[in-house]
């Protein structure tokens, strides 16, 4: 699935346009998605809506999929 990694300025700040363009309203849906936390680094990443892209200045990074990293497992 493919996703932007940036600041969690920036993906809040997509999340606002794609929800403006959809017309999300709050009572069932509020926002495209739920804005993802690298666990050990400074980084966010969003979801891709594929019909609205961001921002030019907003400096996400485009991947295809995210890493393994993104999703920690715990040592037994």
């Amino acid at each position: 699935m493919r996703h932007y990694i940036g600041t969690l300025t920036a993906c809040e700040a997509y999340n606002a346009k794609i929800k403006k363009a959809k017309g999300y309203k709050g009572k069932a849906t509020s926002r495209w998605t739920t804005i993802r936390r690298h666990p050990s680094k400074s980084l966010f990443a969003i979801r891709v809506n594929e019909a609205i892209e961001p921002d030019e200045e907003s400096g996400l990074t485009l991947v295809e999929e995210l890493t393994e990293d993104w999703n920690p497992t715990e040592e037994e």
